[in-house]
């Protein structure tokens, strides 16, 4: 850990660097909660897909992290192995011991499996933030009273890294996509991005996609599924993967084959952008972790703080936590080296900062 301690005025900085200026409710909130040694401590119970997943392993630093400068204590239960039906259980005690809580943050595993405990959660006066992926579709969620969504927009980032794979491969080739989740909507919608790409190129008949699976965010799963497409189609070109944790165990397997196939992955985690810059993975593209949880604190803490009925006043329904396609530099354009803002990516590409970013302020 980088940071082992902040004062007050520190962490107000660090703050405002999420985007909450000075003068606003929230950030006069965030100096009550700073400055009041007799501020009550606050209960938040929280869960997300699984823990042996790096992103969701991530995000709960970042939680726990944060708890701690709002004196917010965290109850986090995992769901082992990232089973919807694991995750429910614990909801459902989540909701029957409702007043030991005052706001929940939450990464479902799937989308509807958690609207009844979650909507009793809500009716007992709760705040409740949806963190990647949605608890319900987006107008039964809001009709539930959730009181947030904040994700980043996986159609975009999806489409950005498909985007790189396309122009290695000439837009001509044999493609392939391993999935995670099918009932997670942010699997979902990178499932979109990446056929917003590539079903062009094969209705011109220059692309096929000879494979689309899901590995459920199993690394053992997207390792033999990468293996046997390698089999299955010696001249394949490039395979997309749902996140970095599945992408980087293909990657070894094509490695270990000598295979010539250009990947991508999706979360910008440290050992994907060190691959990028290495050379051995073609794209990743920018999920923050430690922003869409921390925030979840910020907004959720406030929230509890508050009312629920003052927060949702005027407070989004979405909250897009933005991040860049993370790509190695592209090649040097002599006559463009004494004036880079011209280039794309300032000629340099943005894996190196937001490695340094990852390696530096990984709680934030």
């Amino acid at each position: 850990m980088l940071i082992k301690s902040l004062d007050r005025r520190s962490f107000l900085k660090l703050a405002a660097m999420t985007g909450i200026g000075l003068g606003t409710p929230l950030a006069e909130f965030l100096e009550f909660r700073m400055a009041s040694a007799q501020a009550k401590p606050l209960n938040a119970a929280y869960s997300n897909n699984s823990l042996a997943h790096s992103w969701c392993a991530q995000g709960k630093d970042a939680v726990e992290y944060y708890a701690k400068f709002l004196n917010v204590n965290v109850d986090w239960q995992d769901p082992a192995g990232g089973d919807p039906a694991a995750q429910r259980a614990i909801f459902d005690t989540f909701a029957a011991n409702a007043s030991n809580y005052d706001f929940v943050g939450v990464q479902p595993d799937s989308t509807g499996t958690l609207v009844e405990p979650i909507t009793t959660l809500i009716e007992a006066g709760k705040p409740v933030i949806a963190i990647d992926t949605l608890i319900a579709p987006l107008s039964q969620q809001q009709q539930m009273g959730v009181l947030t969504f904040m994700s980043c927009d996986n159609v975009l980032l999806a489409e950005s890294t498909a985007t790189v794979l396309a122009n290695l491969i000439g837009g001509k080739g044999k493609v392939a996509r391993i999935s995670g989740d099918p009932g997670h909507t942010g699997s979902q919608g990178r499932g979109v991005g990446f056929h917003n790409i590539f079903d062009p190129l094969v209705a011109s008949g220059d692309v096929t996609i000879v494979e689309d699976q899901t590995a459920n965010w199993d690394t053992a799963k997207a390792a033999d599924l990468t293996q046997t497409f390698l089999n299955k189609y010696p001249d394949l070109n490039a395979i997309f993967y749902d996140n970095d944790d599945m992408g980087l165990s293909g990657m070894k397997v094509v490695q270990d084959a000598g295979a010539k196939v250009y990947l991508s992955g999706f979360d910008a985690m440290q050992p994907a952008i060190q691959a990028v810059l290495a050379g051995t993975y073609a794209a990743t593209a920018r999920n923050s972790a430690n922003r869409v949880h921390s925030l979840s604190v910020l907004i959720g803490a406030w929230a509890a703080t508050v009312g629920l009925d003052m927060a949702k006043n005027g407070l989004p329904q979405w909250f897009m936590i933005d991040g860049p396609a993370v790509t190695p530099p592209p090649p040097a354009d002599p006559s463009k080296a004494d004036t880079p803002w011209l280039v794309k990516g300032l000629g340099i590409g943005a894996a190196s900062g937001q490695l340094w970013l990852e390696n530096n302020l990984h709680e934030f």
